[in-house]
């Protein structure tokens, strides 16, 4: 038997002591926490993992790095307890990584001043990295059920319920993926989470601006990525301000609709802006070249 508690009272709002660093400033995030029952210790351990795996198949889709590292369990106790960090100078928290078996840790559980991996049979060096920590887990054992006498009755016999305890913080992560992947410049978004994918951007007031305008209308309607797209008419900006405020702003495509727009047939100018590259294509060919947005989990 297992029984896995995740509701929505389980997602409280969190306070930071010290916020800083951009995004990261914000008093509060919301965790999501999920608690785990067990009738054994080795069921426990597999619903362990199969938690950890998860929380490693969310940040993987995210596409960002991301470090495992053996934490402190701190209060909460348990025998068992991981951290998840984003990379990033802005961090709190000091990783240290071994150079030869890749073992991870939080300095917090150093034990003194070492620099060498305290892993049995390995003599590799600890490399320090700053991160962001935006999932724990914990194997509480029967620490709390202990404590609350809860038990459960099950092939002729009582067994003392084994827990697990798991945040992953959903704003943190948002606040870390941007730490991690933006200049100081421009934002970078993780695909899978960035507001919009396209933003079109028709011709300044003037010249045939109209003609421009109708265009984006249709390429809006060609790319038929609902909620996917938007088109910046404001046209009293020149294209050029409208797309470094594009790329400030991290949106992965624009689609400039200049001069070449106006000819027959019509020529779109698209800017990879993550990849900082431009092509150009024809209406028909948009659907065909311009990556697909449509990303699920």
């Amino acid at each position: 038997m297992k029984v896995m508690v995740n509701n929505r009272a389980s997602c409280p709002t969190l306070y930071e002591i010290h916020p800083k660093f951009g995004l990261l400033r914000g008093r509060e995030f919301e965790m999501k926490d999920l608690y785990t029952f067990d009738l054994t210790k080795e069921k426990s351990e597999e619903t362990y993992e199969e938690i950890c795996s998860a929380y490693e198949k969310i940040l993987s889709k995210l596409n960002v790095k991301y470090t495992k590292v053996a934490g402190d369990p701190g209060n909460i106790g348990g025998s068992l307890s991981h951290e998840y960090h984003i990379p990033a100078d802005a961090g709190e928290d000091t990783l240290l990584t071994c150079d030869s078996c890749g073992h991870s840790l939080n300095k917090e559980l150093l034990k003194s001043d070492t620099q060498s991996c305290q892993q049995p049979g390995c003599h590799g060096l600890l490399t320090e990295s700053k991160g962001i920590e935006v999932a724990h887990s914990f194997l509480l054992g029967t620490k709390y059920s202990e404590v609350f006498n809860a038990r459960v009755k099950h092939s002729s016999t009582t067994s003392i319920l084994e827990m697990g305890c798991y945040g992953i913080g959903v704003t943190r992560l948002l606040a870390a993926t941007l730490e991690h992947l933006s200049s100081d410049e421009e934002i970078c978004w993780p695909r899978l989470i960035v507001p919009y994918q396209v933003i079109i951007i028709p011709q300044k007031e003037g010249y045939k601006h109209d003609v421009t305008m109708d265009l984006a209308s249709q390429v809006y309607d060609r790319l038929n990525y609902p909620n996917e797209v938007v088109i910046d008419d404001r046209t009293h900006m020149s294209i050029g301000k409208r797309l470094i405020e594009a790329k400030r702003l991290g949106y992965p495509y624009a689609i400039i609709l200049g001069k070449k727009a106006l000819e027959s047939p019509a020529v779109l100018e698209v800017v990879n802006v993550y990849d900082n590259a431009t092509d150009y294509y024809s209406i028909d060919q948009l659907s065909e070249k311009l990556f697909d947005p449509k990303v699920t989990l």
